[in-house]
């Protein structure tokens, strides 16, 4: 096979967790109260490109799962982040909580190959930025999504043990440097000076993917209509803007999207109460000690595992008793059409006035004091769109276009680069590029 030549393109892919349509368009698609002249800038910026009426997510809508499908162009079902955590039989007794506190930090769960894997095999220099399961990619740098999850260890130390050395030499240069603490906004701040700091370099990436948690945090505590969204989405919008100032968007391509919508809700549902009333979960001192059935969950949608699955039908006779205002059950038939959960026997989701809850005891239903916001429902819905535009070299102005799916940015990126990703099955979104041949020449 013929070798193709290296391109010189350059790619920024910029996720915005959380990102609803509203937010950058006149579309009702996902709205709220903040939509409508309270995000003008990033209106601004999604004008002068390509933008789409919305962006399908996969399911679940979850953070990790749906940045694991812009990264490889595949549904869960093919790169395996089914969920934010991983559900291992053999720790289950270990959760806090009645959660699995095993959040899917490191490259090597994703089994297909990501879009940074195929850049630096075909010898693009590539950084990854927060993006969530990166430890341990194969990426030139990377400065990973990672938190404290069951120790004392402060995030900057997190981050500095587990990312490139010459990325935190580049960060920690600046005598104003100040290491971020364990909240989004300063993690935010973050992400932009170390991209910064990567494409002021003599050695640059020519892909650069970064990821912003702000709105996602601000949206999951007080709502999408808490009164911070507008100044959180300012500063995201100064972040974005930072990193389009420090290169020359003729010669690079800049792609925006989110990962997720949300919904507010007032109710939580502790299915894993049900569970444990009815037998299938033992429990001392606030811990699962044995178990033959449990909820796995995540957001508003729980898996639900059997010890043994010739039980089944037992088990889903359990919790359909209970189903209706507040959650559905998914059988194992409907799981497969959403190529989702592939080892569970069916799934529990809420209804959008509800989200899950980890106790064992006390009501199946709770009322909450104040709404809060939520994702990992059906992609399909409203709600639960998400939003996507493009601008800079190649890229058709003032242009809009239908909706896209995650999963079309992976190919699309490779399309512009001059290689494939086999696994991917996204398309290439051709109708955003001004010419059917998008690699640029231009000498980077």
């Amino acid at each position: 096979m013929k070798k193709k030549k290296k391109s010189d393109s350059q790619v920024i892919l910029i996720s915005i967790d959380g990102l609803w349509p509203g937010l950058y368009s006149s579309s009702s698609l996902g709205g709220s109260l903040h939509d409508q002249g309270a995000n003008q800038d990033l209106a601004r910026l999604a004008r002068a490109g390509t933008q789409a009426q919305a962006a399908e997510a996969v399911f679940p809508t979850l953070t990790y799962t749906n940045h694991a499908s812009i990264a490889t162009g595949a549904p869960s079902d093919r790169h395996g982040i089914f969920a934010n955590t991983r559900f291992d039989p053999s720790r289950v007794e270990a959760w806090r909580g009645f959660e699995s506190q095993d959040w899917i930090l490191e490259s090597k769960y994703i089994r297909t190959q990501t879009i940074w894997d195929a850049a630096t095999e075909a010898g693009i220099p590539t950084a990854v930025i927060r993006w969530p399961s990166t430890v341990g990619a194969k990426a030139r740098w990377c400065l990973p999504d990672i938190f404290p999850i069951l120790s004392q260890e402060s995030v900057w130390s997190l981050i500095k043990r587990t990312s490139t050395p010459d990325l935190i030499s580049k960060l920690t240069r600046d005598p104003d440097f100040e290491p971020p603490q364990d909240d989004h906004r300063q993690l935010d701040q973050l992400t932009r000076k170390a991209a910064l700091a990567l494409l002021r370099a003599d050695e640059k990436p020519q892909l650069l993917m970064v990821h912003f948690t702000s709105l996602d945090h601000e949206a999951h505590e007080k709502g999408r209509n808490s009164p911070m969204i507008p100044v959180i989405a300012r500063e995201i919008y100064l972040h974005v803007q930072a990193i389009l100032s420090a290169v020359d968007l003729s010669r690079t391509s800049v792609f925006v999207c989110g990962d997720h919508g949300f919904a507010e809700f007032d109710h939580r549902v502790n299915i894993n109460s049900l569970l444990f009333d009815r037998g299938w979960l033992e429990v001392e001192d606030g811990k699962v000690i044995d178990w033959q059935a449990i909820a796995h969950t995540n957001c508003s949608v729980a898996p639900i595992y059997a010890k043994d699955p010739s039980r089944a039908e037992e088990i889903i006779a359990d919790l359909r008793s209970q189903e209706g205002e507040f959650y559905r059950v998914l059988d194992r038939a409907e799981l497969k059409s959403l190529r989702a959960f592939p080892d569970a026997i069916c799934a529990v989701e809420t209804t959008l006035r509800a989200s899950l809850g980890q106790k064992v005891s006390g009501p199946l239903i709770e009322k909450l004091p104040e709404p809060r916001g939520e994702h990992g429902w059906s992609a399909l819905l409203p709600e639960m769109l998400t939003g996507f535009f493009a601008i800079g070299a190649g890229i058709r102005k003032a242009h809009r276009i239908d909706r896209i799916q995650l999963i079309d940015l992976a190919p699309t990126i490779a399309k512009i680069f001059g290689f494939e990703l086999p696994q991917a099955e996204g398309r290439v979104l051709e109708e955003i590029f001004e010419s059917a041949n998008p690699i640029a020449e231009a000498t980077f």
